[in-house]
């Protein structure tokens, strides 16, 4: 099947309408996931159940489709309803759902052995971050993969630059483990509290990868907005 996507879906994804810059990604993002999860002690060949979260016009499953094996299957999900609603009428070797700016995703629980998130914690406020952490962890089967694009600890220069600059009114940070943040910046362009909802999605932020094995974990209390992430255990911090 060849990717052609129309222009104005690539250009809301990626800044560029180009078919033809669109496919020359793939060798990469085939060689960058392999090389992070070989990194983390995993091969792609050994997750037969594959979700990826805010798939766009379908990148990362065009990317992977000729290397699948048998036992292996796509599903993709994202919340541009005309990105999802391409992905489904033209890619029919993944199964594809548009998803809303709020968690649960409409699939069960233990559901996936990897989920694929690029660039997606980076675009959201952090109460959306957490709260879609935690459905991710839900989706995920026990022992499931997260390859997720998070901030890392090297970009607090830049989040303090940008205050500084006033080039953002919000800093918001929750650590993940050692080496991994859910971090946020708003933009004065826009107010942080009307993320997604508007057609287009905020403007991406500085990240970097990971790749995170979810294991069993206690129940914690609420958050600070009421919710409750479920078995996510996620250490309490902030920078402000």
């Amino acid at each position: 099947m060849k990717p052609n996507p129309p222009p104005e879906l690539l250009r809301h994804i990626s800044g560029s309408p180009s078919v033809e810059a669109f496919v020359a990604t793939f060798p990469h993002i085939r060689l960058e996931v392999r090389r992070h999860l070989g990194l983390a002690g995993f091969d792609f060949a050994d997750f037969e159940r594959i979700l990826d979260l805010g798939c766009g016009v379908g990148r990362f499953l065009f990317a992977f489709q000729p290397e699948l094996t048998p036992r292996q299957k796509l599903w993709g999900c994202d919340v541009h309803q005309g990105c999802a609603r391409w992905c489904r009428e033209n890619i029919d070797f993944a199964e594809v759902a548009h998803n809303p700016l709020e968690p649960p995703l409409p699939y069960q629980a233990g559901q996936f052995d990897l989920v694929y998130a690029l660039s997606v914690f980076t675009h959201l406020r952090l109460d959306l971050q957490l709260r879609w952490a935690a459905e991710v962890y839900r989706v995920l089967r026990p022992g499931g993969v997260l390859f997720a694009f998070l901030h890392g600890p090297q970009f607090f220069s830049v989040f303090q630059a940008e205050q500084r600059a006033a080039s953002a009114r919000v800093f918001d940070v929750e650590t993940l483990g050692d080496d991994g943040l859910f971090a946020y910046l708003a933009s004065p362009r826009g107010d942080a509290r009307e993320q997604g909802r508007r057609g287009s999605r905020p403007q991406p932020g500085c990240g970097g990868g990971a790749v995170l094995r979810l294991p069993s974990g206690e129940e914690v209390p609420p958050d600070r907005s009421g919710s409750r992430p479920g078995h996510l255990r996620l250490p309490k911090g902030s920078a402000r």
